[in-house]
């Protein structure tokens, strides 16, 4: 099985690759973009374009499937790891903690969750000054 590094850069060089000759097909007037809501829409006539489209699609599934080959190896590094004598100490174990928090935005309806209250705080403070960012581009 490939590594996951060497397969990243495969998978970026791909979609690097891809916006390139589609911006050369937007050049050409082979290829139209339009916006549908958030969603780019791709008009394309020849061969040229359809191959930038088609290295910017397998770019990404590639680049995702790099990402599941790299749990999977560092998972099976921390099987290996367990199976072995424990040399770390409990304080060491117990030390490494993950915090984190985050605002979910339905409509006007705000949605404050975090493993921590500063962190669901420090959510909430990003989260205004994102609105007062936007509303300043809006007006």
């Amino acid at each position: 099985m490939l590594p996951a590094k060497p397969l990243r850069f495969v998978a970026l060089f791909m979609i690097a690759g891809g916006v390139m000759i589609s911006v050369f097909s937007i050049a050409l007037g082979e290829m139209r973009v339009a916006l549908l809501l958030i969603f780019p829409m791709f008009y394309a006539e020849g061969a040229i374009p359809t191959i930038g489209i088609a290295m910017l699609f397998l770019g990404m599934v590639v680049l995702f499937i790099s990402f599941f080959i790299a749990s999977a190896s560092s998972r099976e590094g921390t099987y290996a790891r367990t199976t072995e004598p424990d040399q770390s100490s409990k304080e060491d174990r117990l030390s490494t903690k993950v915090k984190g928090g985050g605002v979910l935005l339905i409509g006007p309806i705000p949605i404050v969750f975090g493993s921590d209250w500063k962190m669901a705080i420090t959510a909430i403070v990003l989260t205004i000054l994102l609105l007062g960012i936007v509303l300043l581009f809006l007006i």
